[in-house]
């Protein structure tokens, strides 16, 4: 690519021909870990391009998993030496340019880091000690664009159902779905391996982003067998999950534990109950000897709350008491009219609010949930509980860096809430961090305030997330 000189200097325009529009940026390389490649990037390529005809609205764009980038150029013969670069990025396309700290030093190549992930132009201006390139201005086209992506794909197995016939079939039901904002196409594999191998064998690769197989298990692999799902990106990232529920027997197959997904559900579920009993023992939340409602979103009567002695207080406390009713009973489509009409007659009571949107959890209408949890966090940011249900409706709806963000807002009120250490272990085994997940369940496990049924449920997810052959504390993976 071949610079131009300005526009203004026209009595030197034909010496910068000769010597500053020599200058070619040839390239983009990114600063790779030596894990990531198996040999040294070549100069003016990258591991993973769209390599898509230039036009006049469209560049070829160069994809890299890493911040540290390098733009390299070279100098004709006899070109003049040069006594300065300067750098400039867009984000826009060109429609604005902002320069870059100087680089250092005048030789090939120019390091850049990028402030975030995104997709980003860049333009060299090159100075000798007689004359400049121009700069760029609104609606020059970069000399080269790439797209810094250091994020990994979420995959999930949704469903893992054996078929009712599988002593005649051995076939096994694997649904998934992965998402991320730059796929690859096809970007799925998924492959097992059973207790008596130690690599993974591949079941099928360059699958949809979303979708359902069926896959018999081989003849002669039977006891547990662990399923690896990975998604790639355009830039080369992978996400995996790993899931060892299937177990498979001579004659029949069956899953030995729920999915985290499921698991949540039922905690959600559950919940309902030892809010009940927290509820006819008047305490503030689950039991007195220590005992911790799991992920639980609902609060107690009045939770705190003091209402004032006027008719409409008095109505929306009978409101809330039916709802409450209502809701122990299972009846919750009238538990949400109540809940509701409580509300109207007092829109400041955050324990009818946060019931409320326990519920709507429960039934599945997930944004009217978010936007009740949200309501009571505006007015009150610290509410621990309501933080607790907003996470599980940001999980439920799969967006697991929400659900992140809130839990470590919640774990920055609370590090010693075990519950929230252990749903930060969910949610970052969902993004697909298995490191961070065993760490975050282990400190679950070592809160004081951590019940028995807590840990058991901690350990079973240690236990299926072990790496092999390295203790739980074993960064390998």
């Amino acid at each position: 690519m071949r610079l131009g000189s300005s526009p203004e200097h026209a009595g030197i325009r034909a010496r910068r021909s000769a010597q500053i529009t020599s200058l070619t940026v040839l390239g983009i390389m990114p600063l790779l870990a030596a894990s990531a490649m198996s040999a040294p990037p070549i100069a003016g390529e990258t591991p993973s391009s769209d390599r898509r005809p230039s036009s006049k609205k469209e560049l070829e764009i160069d994809r890299v998993t890493s911040p540290h980038v390098l733009l390299h150029f070279r100098l004709k013969e006899g070109a003049k030496p040069l006594t300065g670069i300067d750098l400039y990025f867009t984000t826009d396309d060109g429609e604005t340019w902002k320069k870059s700290k100087a680089p250092k030093g005048v030789d090939s190549p120019v390091a850049w880091d990028a402030p975030a992930d995104g997709a980003y132009g860049f333009y060299l201006q090159f100075h000798t000690a007689e004359a400049s390139s121009s700069a760029p201005t609104k609606g020059t086209r970069p000399q080269r664009c790439v797209r810094v992506d250091t994020t990994a794909p979420v995959v999930q197995l949704l469903t893992l159902k054996p078929d009712k016939r599988f002593d005649l079939t051995r076939e096994v039901a694997i649904r998934w779905r992965a998402e991320d904002a730059d796929l690859a196409d096809r970007p799925v594999s998924i492959r097992f391996r059973t207790e008596r191998t130690k690599t993974f064998r591949l079941i099928e690769d360059s699958l949809p982003a979303e979708g359902l197989l069926r896959w018999s298990v081989p003849e002669g692999d039977f006891g547990r067998i662990e399923l690896k799902l990975s998604a790639t990106d355009r830039a080369g990232n992978r996400g995996d999950h790993v899931d060892d529920r299937l177990r498979v027997s001579d004659a029949a197959a069956e899953l030995a534990m729920r999915s985290t997904a499921e698991s949540q559900d039922e905690m959600a579920a559950s919940s309902v109950n030892s809010a009940a009993s927290a509820e006819r023992r008047g305490t503030e939340s689950g039991d007195a000897t220590g005992e911790t409602p799991t992920f639980s979103p609902m609060s107690d009567p009045d939770s705190g709350e003091r209402l004032d002695d006027s008719g409409a207080a008095r109505e929306a406390k009978r409101q809330y008491d039916l709802a409450t009713w209502h809701r122990l009973r299972g009846e919750t489509a009238v538990a949400v009219v109540k809940y509701r009409e409580a509300l109207r007659l007092r829109p400041d009571l955050a324990a009818a609010r946060n019931d409320l949107a326990a519920v709507l959890y429960l039934r599945g209408e997930l944004d009217d949930a978010e936007a009740e949890y949200g309501t009571i966090l505006q007015a009150d940011p610290g509410h621990r509980s309501a933080m607790k249900g907003l996470a599980l409706v940001q999980a439920r709806k799969r967006n697991y860096r929400s659900a992140h963000t809130t839990l470590e807002k919640l774990l920055l009120l609370d590090p010693a809430d075990a519950e929230a250490w252990m749903n930060f272990g969910d949610v970052s085994l969902f993004m697909g961090d298995r490191s961070a997940a065993r760490d975050a369940w282990k400190k679950a496990m070592d809160s004081a305030g951590a019940s028995k049924e807590l840990k058991a449920r901690v350990a079973k997810r240690l236990e299926i997330y072990k790496v092999d052959g390295f203790t739980l504390s074993s960064e390998a993976e």
